[in-house]
């Protein structure tokens, strides 16, 4: 291939690519983020810290507003009973309206504080343990007993990017430790249930690429990658073996091939129908009428049961009517399909 056909990709896209090549052609026409998802750390309600001492500094903020709260709620629940006394019913109904509103922030205070207690409980009480570095099987990981094992969480302020392989990206952490730099991405919670737990393709190849670049880019040994899920401290190490490198270098090249081959109007081919039955680029969305009038844009639709005209991003740039699961419920799609 020549030169000017090398595309640089960043390595979400190829792991999307490697998932469904027509999403992984329209994420590189996107232009998204090079970053992995990352965590908010306001959201301690829902999602957890990965730090001991931002678990502890959090726990403390929110022990001081659960007293706050709760003397709120003790004042108001006296004032209203002094109003119950000298029969002012009127203040005693509009109290109960504004202890409904205190108690649901009351209670907001107390699930964060059991979240945040829960998180330091499990960080001191792990012990140390590591993947062996000659590991040829995935291997189960809980994240604190990596750290203490002695790793550095490291959350990487600029991302990766290698001039030669084209390749740029940013894992969620890298976790280090002398000379190894271990990539760690997020998946859904859903890929874990129970001790049991569902890695594919897409991922071992983004833990490959994150590996490359690491190599190219910090120097230092890259044996395995990690892979956390969703709210949980539960993850896995994936063996960057020879065999996994390869498949990396064989998509990394097949994909500089068939975006090229996009750009020229040679699509991929459509995808399995399990692919697209979730698949956001293919979800059907209403048609703006304005949009459809717009002769610059392309809109590829079909009108569905309720007489409305539907159309998706997959759909428009492919020029098909994805497979959708909510295709399939609006009667965007044949009978057979």
């Amino acid at each position: 291939m020549d030169q000017s056909d090398h595309f640089w990709i960043k390595v979400r896209t190829l792991g999307q690519y490697v998932f469904c090549p027509r999403a992984g052609i329209l994420a590189a026409e996107q232009e998204a983020s090079d970053d992995e998802a990352d965590d908010d750390p306001i959201r301690l309600d829902f999602l957890p810290e990965y730090s001991l001492p931002v678990i502890e500094e959090q726990l403390a903020l929110h022990l001081r507003a659960l007293g706050s709260w709760g003397g709120r709620v003790a004042g108001l629940l006296i004032a209203m009973a002094v109003a119950w006394f000298v029969g002012w019913t009127l203040a005693v109904v509009i109290g109960a309206f504004v202890l409904l509103w205190l108690g649901r922030r009351l209670g907001q205070e107390i699930r964060s504080v059991l979240t945040l207690a829960d998180s330091r409980r499990q960080a001191i009480t792990a012990e140390a343990k590591e993947p062996p570095e000659n590991a040829t099987n995935q291997t189960a990981v809980n994240w604190w007993e990596l750290l203490k094992a002695g790793f550095d969480s490291i959350r990487l302020q600029e991302s990766l990017r290698d001039e030669q392989s084209k390749l740029a990206g940013r894992p969620w952490r890298v976790l280090r430790k002398g000379s190894l730099r271990i990539p760690v991405i997020k998946i859904g919670e859903d890929f874990y249930e129970g001790g049991r737990y569902w890695i594919y393709p897409q991922h071992e190849i983004r833990l490959a690429a994150y590996a490359h670049l690491l190599a190219a880019c910090e120097g230092g040994e890259v044996p395995y990658g990690i892979v956390l899920f969703g709210s949980t401290y539960e993850g896995v190490a994936i063996p960057i073996t020879a065999q996994l490198n390869e498949q990396f270098l064989v998509k990394r090249a097949e994909f500089d091939r068939t975006f090229a081959a996009a750009k020229k109007a040679d699509p991929p081919d459509e995808p399995d129908a399990g692919c697209c039955s979730g698949c956001i680029h293919g979800k059907p969305e209403k048609a703006n009428a304005d949009l459809v009038q717009i002769q610059t844009e392309k809109v590829h639709g079909r009108t569905g049961r309720d007489g409305k005209l539907y159309h998706s991003e997959c759909g428009d740039r492919f020029e098909w009517i994805p497979p959708h699961a909510q295709a399939k419920k609006k009667g965007l799609l044949p009978p057979e399909k």
